[in-house]
């Protein structure tokens, strides 16, 4: 408990007990009661005690005054230390808001300044850095238009570029469609050519006692009808077929494989039978070129064929 409680709580008179055991006992010996002895007998340690209460209380009751004593005495002194610290702090406080009040003042007059400096390096700084973002900003303009004429002109490469490449494709696409109408016209002619030559070679004569009296015949003026036709079938292959039979089958097939065609159309010992398949094998590859000049012409790829005469 802190002295404060204590005070607010200040020891008060104690309230004495009533001591009825001696009252009692005083009655009954001023009484001449015959009983006297033994009612106080009785009631004495009852008196007694009683008694020794009240002297405890009382007792108690004067050592809590001088202790209250005591502690007002702590409190006044206390009260008076107090004072003297708190005249102390104030003395100290009066002088540190003093101090304070003249650092405030100084570091005012310093930051007055150290602020006009700051400001005047401020706007040096300012103008310093438009000066130079007025150059970046003219170089960056420059660099921009730099580059923009740098995109144009490669803009205009890539459109001229584009524009020569669909020129090439449409050229392209036009030669693959000439191609193709050549193909066709060639193929045309090969079919007339074919059948001519089938004609020629019903119509041909090729045992060789035929081509004995063809011979007498000839000796004598007169030209048979077999002899006649094997001589136009040896016109047609040699000036019509030979020089452009490269041109009818097609690249695809090679010098080997027509110069065996032409052999067989032109070997006069060749049957019919034998000139026939060769004219087909020719048919056949002048439509299998036609074919692949059709591919060509709509992007598709033909299946390249290791025996295109079938031989």
């Amino acid at each position: 408990m802190s002295i404060a409680d204590y005070l607010m709580n200040y020891p008060k008179t104690p309230q004495l007990k009533t001591n009825y055991a001696a009252n009692a006992l005083q009655n009954l010996q001023q009484s001449g009661n015959p009983f006297a002895g033994i009612a106080s007998a009785f009631l004495s340690p009852f008196a007694a005690k009683t008694d020794r209460d009240n002297a405890q209380a009382l007792q108690q009751y004067a050592q809590q005054n001088d202790l209250a004593n005591t502690l007002m005495n702590w409190g006044r002194q206390d009260e008076l230390e107090k004072r003297k610290r708190d005249w102390a702090l104030e003395d100290a406080q009066t002088a540190r808001e003093n101090k304070l009040a003249d650092a405030l003042e100084q570091y005012r007059r310093e930051d007055e300044v150290a602020q006009r400096n700051r400001d005047w390096s401020l706007a040096d700084a300012v103008q310093q850095y438009n000066r130079e973002d007025k150059v970046a900003q003219r170089q960056r303009d420059w660099a921009l238009d730099d580059r923009k004429a740098l995109r144009n002109r490669e803009d205009q490469i890539a459109e001229n570029a584009a524009a020569a490449e669909a020129k090439k494709v449409t050229e392209r696409e036009a030669k693959k469609q000439d191609e193709l109408e050549a193909a066709k016209i060639r193929f045309q002619n090969a079919q007339e050519i074919t059948g001519q030559l089938k004609t020629l070679i019903d119509k041909a004569t090729y045992s060789p006692v035929g081509r004995k009296l063809d011979r007498w015949a000839n000796a004598f003026g007169v030209t048979t009808e077999g002899a006649e036709a094997e001589e136009r079938y040896r016109q047609i292959v040699n000036n019509e077929l030979m020089p452009r039979i490269r041109e009818y089958m097609g690249a695809a097939v090679t010098a080997e494989e027509s110069a065996r065609v032409l052999g067989l159309l032109g070997d006069p010992t060749a049957s019919k039978e034998k000139k026939r398949a060769a004219l087909d094998s020719f048919l056949e590859a002048a439509e299998r070129n036609l074919k692949n000049k059709q591919d060509l012409a709509n992007g598709t790829v033909g299946v390249k064929n290791d025996n295109p005469l079938n031989l």
